[in-house]
C-alpha cells in the first residue's frame, strides 16, 4: 500500500477494490435422494368448534342481604358460573355515618359471562341498583385473557354442543 505525509501523519490508501469477473459455471446435476422426498401430511385432526366470544368476569359488589337476588338475577341472564364472597367494610361508624351507609356488610358476586352480553347483564344490573329498596351495588367487568383448554372454555362459555 502507498503512504504518504499529511500534516505529519501517515495516511494509507485504501486498497482499490478489484472488478468481478463472471465465471461460468457447470451446472450441478439433479439428483433426488431418497432423504429429500417431503413426509407424508400428518392427518388433520377434527377440527372443534370453538366460540370466537370473548368471556368477561363480571364483579358485582351488593349488600349482603341481596346477594342471592343479584346472584339468581345475573344467572338468568346467561353466566354459567357464579359465586359470593362475603365480605365486611372497613370504615368506622363515624365514616359510615357522614357517606349515609347504615350497612358495612357486603358480598361480591364473582360470575363468568360472554362479552357479548355484557352491557345488556350491566344496563340490567343499574336499573336493579336504582329501583330495588337497599338494593344499591356496584358492578364492573374485566376480561379474561386466557382460559386454558377447549373444555373448560365450553363449560365457562355455556357451550354445551361439544359435551356429551
Amino acid at each position: 500500500m502507498d503512504t504518504e505525509k499529511t500534516n505529519n501523519r501517515k495516511v494509507k490508501d485504501k486498497p482499490q477494490a478489484k472488478p468481478k469477473v463472471k465465471t461460468k459455471q457447470e451446472p450441478k446435476p439433479k439428483v433426488k435422494a431418497a432423504s429429500d422426498k417431503k413426509p407424508a401430511a400428518a392427518p388433520k385432526a377434527k377440527e372443534k368448534n370453538v366460540s370466537t366470544n370473548r368471556l368477561m368476569l363480571l364483579v358485582t359488589i351488593v349488600n349482603r342481604r341481596k346477594a342471592e337476588y343479584y346472584a339468581d338475577l345475573i344467572q338468568d341472564m346467561g353466566a354459567n358460573l357464579s359465586f359470593v364472597a362475603m365480605g365486611e367494610g372497613t370504615a368506622n361508624a363515624k365514616m359510615l355515618d357522614m357517606l349515609g351507609l347504615t350497612d358495612s356488610l357486603k358480598a361480591a358476586v364473582f360470575s363468568v359471562i360472554k362479552e357479548s352480553s355484557q352491557n345488556k347483564i350491566l344496563r340490567t344490573l343499574d336499573d336493579k341498583f336504582v329501583s330495588i329498596k337497599d338494593g344499591k351495588g356496584i358492578a364492573f367487568t374485566v376480561p379474561f385473557s386466557s382460559v386454558i383448554g377447549a373444555s373448560v372454555f365450553n363449560f365457562l362459555s355455556d357451550n354445551r354442543m361439544t359435551f356429551k
